[in-house]
């Protein structure tokens, strides 16, 4: 039995609420002492936000797949029978994290498209298909790459979190300046927790890689995967400097004179 397998059946068991929710430690620190992952400071901090909406923006390779699925595995021990959606732009690429929750609980029940925990409660990995998500009632929605993901999907997704009142968390690295997952990271909607970790922040990125990876990759897509910089989009026709220099504050004010032949 794998040591997750062991604090389940030992430790958790026995520490059952009235309404049957496991006690667990929070879980930066449940992370340490029975995964064995030493999540840095920003990752405890998002490990331990309580909040519902949680945002994060971070740089390719911070490890924001390993956060989500130890924060989605803590979710599903500590809430009995609930139901977690982990979906992105691909089945693909839930499978990915889906398989990364797997390897943290390899004595865990294999069910069509996720896994079964002894709680009841399910994680399920779904492709980007507003249509095949319809039908499902969930506790808790995790949207991989969520920059990459349609705003149909959304519009077709949050209404599964409705009748739990259940909690979404929207993980991604920069995409275009477009869509829902841009415009909730820019905009600090209300109750929304938002965390930015660009490549510098993150103590497994090398300075000596990123100033590679900047001397020969463009500025915009060096920004783009590293700095957390969010990109014109594809669509769009005119560049935003270009835009930008349209305009300007340093004009007269013109006024309209009586004339006399009015």
């Amino acid at each position: 039995m794998s040591a997750l397998g062991k604090i389940v059946t030992e430790f958790a068991a026995p520490t059952l609420s009235r309404t049957g929710e496991v006690s667990l430690p929070a879980a930066s620190e449940w992370a340490q002492h029975t995964l064995g992952f030493q999540p840095d400071t920003l990752q405890a901090a998002i490990l331990d936000d309580p909040s519902d909406r949680i945002l994060l923006l971070c740089a390719r390779q911070w490890g924001k797949s390993t956060v989500a699925a130890i924060k989605a595995l803590h979710f599903a021990l500590t809430h009995p029978h609930a139901a977690i959606l982990i979906a992105s732009a691909s089945l693909r690429q839930s499978g990915a994290l889906l398989a990364k929750i797997r390897r943290f609980a390899p004595d865990f029940s294999t069910v069509s498209e996720g896994i079964q925990l002894p709680n009841g409660s399910r994680i399920l990995a779904l492709p980007q298909s507003p249509e095949r998500i319809r039908c499902f009632t969930a506790d808790l929605v995790v949207v991989d790459e969520a920059a990459f993901v349609s705003d149909e999907f959304f519009d077709a997704i949050t209404p599964a979190l409705a009748a739990t009142n259940g909690a979404i968390w929207l993980l991604s690295s920069a995409n275009a300046r477009d869509g829902f997952f841009y415009h909730t990271a820019v905009n600090a909607l209300s109750g929304w927790s938002v965390y930015t970790a660009t490549a510098e922040m993150c103590p497994r990125i090398s300075s000596q890689f990123l100033e590679r990876e900047r001397r020969t990759k463009d500025t915009s897509t060096f920004n783009r995967e590293y700095m957390c910089q969010f990109s014109q989009a594809d669509d769009q026709y005119y560049d935003d400097e270009l835009i930008a220099s349209a305009f300007t504050e340093d004009f007269a004010t013109l006024r309209s004179e009586p004339n006399g032949n009015n």
